[in-house]
C-alpha cells in the first residue's frame, strides 16, 4: 500500500470519531426542540443545531472521499511505497493519532473549566448565578483524568503497543 492508502484509513477512522461525538451533541437538539431550553436555560433549537450539524457533514464528507482526501495531504512525489512496519510500529502510531485526537478534546475541556473557575471567583450573584455543585467537580475531576490519561498515552505509545502486542 501506498502512504496515501494508509492516510485514507485514518481520514475514515477519524470520520467515525467525528460521527460519534457529533451523535453526542444531537441529545442538546432533541432538549432544545422539546422543552425549548438545554438545562434549564431558554435557547433556539438553532443553537445546538448550529454546533453539532456541521460535524456530521464534516465526517460524511471524510467519510465518502477519504482517499481525494488524503491525495491533497500527501504530495504524490513522496507516495513511495513504505518499508514495512512491523505491528508493534503500526499500533503505536494509532496509538498517538488516538492520543492526540484525546488530548485535543481534553485541552478544550481543560480551557472551558478554568474559564468556569474565573467566572466563580470573580461572579456577582446578578444574572445567571454559577456555583460549583458536586456534577460540576466530578466534570473538573474527569477531566483531569482525561488530560492525564491523554498524555500517558502519548509519551508512552511505543511501550503499550509493545505491551499490548505480547499480551496477544
Amino acid at each position: 500500500m501506498k502512504a496515501h492508502h494508509y492516510l485514507s484509513i485514518i481520514v475514515r477512522l477519524f470520520s467515525v470519531f467525528l460521527f460519534l461525538y457529533a451523535l453526542g451533541q444531537t441529545g442538546l437538539i432533541v432538549e432544545a426542540a422539546l422543552h425549548g431550553t438545554i438545562k434549564g436555560i431558554v435557547v433556539s433549537a438553532w443553537l445546538p443545531a448550529f454546533l453539532s450539524i456541521p460535524w456530521l457533514v464534516v465526517s460524511a464528507i471524510l467519510w465518502f472521499f477519504p482517499m481525494s482526501i488524503a491525495k491533497k495531504i500527501v504530495p504524490l512525489e513522496s507516495d513511495t511505497t513504505p518499508s514495512n512496519l512491523s505491528p508493534i510500529s503500526i499500533l503505536a502510531v494509532l496509538l498517538t493519532a488516538m492520543s492526540v485526537y484525546f488530548l485535543y478534546y481534553a485541552v478544550v475541556d481543560t480551557l472551558y473549566w478554568i474559564t468556569f473557575w474565573n467566572m466563580l471567583q470573580h461572579s456577582s450573584n446578578g444574572g445567571y448565578p454559577i456555583e460549583l455543585n458536586p456534577e460540576n467537580k466530578a466534570t473538573m475531576y474527569s477531566n483531569a483524568l482525561e488530560l492525564f490519561s491523554a498524555l500517558v498515552i502519548l509519551f508512552n505509545s511505543k511501550r503499550i503497543a509493545a505491551r499490548l502486542h505480547s499480551v496477544g
